[in-house]
């Protein structure tokens, strides 16, 4: 305890005998060479996951999971057939195919591969095929969930959660307009009978008849342009997420469930704050309701309070977002391209090796070369064609498996985009003419 609480005070006393400030200069330079120069380090990589993956919540970690999961189970489908093809070479047809599956799982584990033709470092087993082989999975209809009781467990009580959080988001903010809206007093009344034409649209814009009336109405209002400016930050970076979501391999029905449910979310309450302020008398309740509709429109959010049992962070997510497109990159659709015909041992039978420019090479026998190279489930779609050049500003990308192939961005993600761009649009008018009534 006592040393670990020297560590914490280590920088602070450093900097305060700094008084040039010439060590802290130093300091700011090793960091801006480390990441500017070496290209690497903590914030370097930290910075580059948040470029390429969404900041997280539970939609999009239940999105990258069900991906995970549905090339999980193509790939143990595809280990089962070479179990049963090379049986000679992992026990016979006598061995239980579990226990051949095992045994061809483990031969990966301890292969070795250069993964960097540029420094030749080499890496234990070959992790674009491990990533989806650390546990058995099973299929029912369009589910896809891990073997083990455990593991299944937490994958039911996780989507169960966020059905919850889901409905939450759906309902709440549509109840508490609906109920504002069948009022038969307040401002509620007013806003209807301006419409009916029985008074006057001034009588929105005045602040009250006495002093008290008018700082209540001033709280109100600053009160309601900071929470419509907090929606709007949200509406802003949900925008640059959906523009990341573009390329990155996620389920399309749970990217659909975060969309749609934040995009809702935000609009209903959007649309009940004015209604629901108009009908506070104190000041304390007009904070309150703040909190309120804020708390719900976040709830999905991996800091949220309903998904703090998860164990994620923004950070993590990230990192399992960005780890999970770069697997795919070398992970072949079909893991027989990487299986030597000619073996005659089990620890021959795979072959990960890329040529000097990363790519991944077809199995061939042990002493010749291979010019031809593996399928892989995520690539450009300028390399479809091995003698196609790499084009800059074609950013799609070809996303397959062993049974499908799409291009990234499909046309729902680009919807996406678009629809959280008006939304912005919408709330700068919002912001301009809700504070004003």
């Amino acid at each position: 305890m006592n040393i670990s609480e020297v560590i914490d005070s280590v920088a602070e006393d450093d900097h305060k005998a700094d008084v040039g400030l010439n060590n802290f200069y130093c300091s700011v330079m090793s960091e801006y060479n480390y990441v500017c120069e070496l290209k690497h380090g903590h914030y370097y990589y930290t910075t580059m996951w948040h470029s390429v993956a969404p900041a997280g919540n539970i939609y999009r970690y239940i999105g990258l999971q069900t991906e995970t999961n549905r090339h999980a189970l193509d790939i143990w489908h595809q280990v089962g057939a070479v179990a049963n093809q090379y049986a000679h070479l992992l026990g016979g047809t006598t061995v239980p195919l579990e226990e051949r599956m095992r045994v061809l799982v483990h031969a990966l584990g301890r292969i070795k591969h250069q993964h960097d033709a540029e420094t030749g470092e080499t890496s234990k087993g070959f992790p674009p095929l491990q990533e989806f082989l650390f546990y058995r999975m099973q299929e029912f209809w369009p589910f896809r969930f891990p073997k083990e009781s455990g593991r299944r467990k937490e994958w039911l009580m996780l989507r169960g959660i966020a059905w919850m959080i889901c409905l939450v988001q759906l309902l709440v903010p549509f109840l508490i307009l609906a109920d504002e809206w069948m009022e038969t007093h307040g401002g509620t009344q007013r806003l209807k009978d301006w419409y009916r034409n029985k008074i006057h649209l001034g009588e929105f814009v005045c602040l009250g008849k006495n002093f008290k009336e008018k700082l209540h109405t001033l709280m109100g209002g600053i009160l309601l342009e900071l929470t419509l400016l907090i929606i709007h930050s949200y509406v802003h970076d949900q925008h640059g997420n959906a523009i990341k979501l573009l390329l990155l391999p996620t389920s399309r029905f749970w990217l659909m469930v975060d969309q749609l449910t934040n995009m809702w979310c935000v609009i209903i309450t959007t649309c009940a704050l004015p209604l629901r302020f108009w009908d506070e008398t104190n000041s304390t309740s007009i904070a309150m309701d703040s909190l309120t509709l804020l708390f719900v429109f976040m709830l999905d959010d991996l800091s949220g309070f309903a998904a703090t049992y998860l164990g994620k962070t923004e950070e993590g997510y990230s990192r399992a977002a960005a780890w999970h497109k770069a697997m795919l990159s070398q992970c072949p659709v079909k893991i027989s391209d990487l299986i030597n015909d000619d073996a005659t041992h089990v620890d021959e039978l795979w072959q990960c090796d890329f040529d000097k420019n990363g790519r991944l090479k077809m199995a061939t026998a042990v002493g010749e070369s291979s010019e031809h190279f593996v399928s892989r489930r995520v690539m450009r779609v300028a390399q479809m064609s091995e003698d196609a050049a790499l084009l800059q500003d074609d950013t799609r990308l070809c996303y397959s498996t062993s049974r499908l192939q799409e291009v990234l961005p499909r046309w729902e993600s680009t919807f996406m985009v678009h629809a959280w761009l008006l939304l912005d649009w919408f709330m700068v008018l919002v912001q301009i003419i809700f504070p004003t009534w």
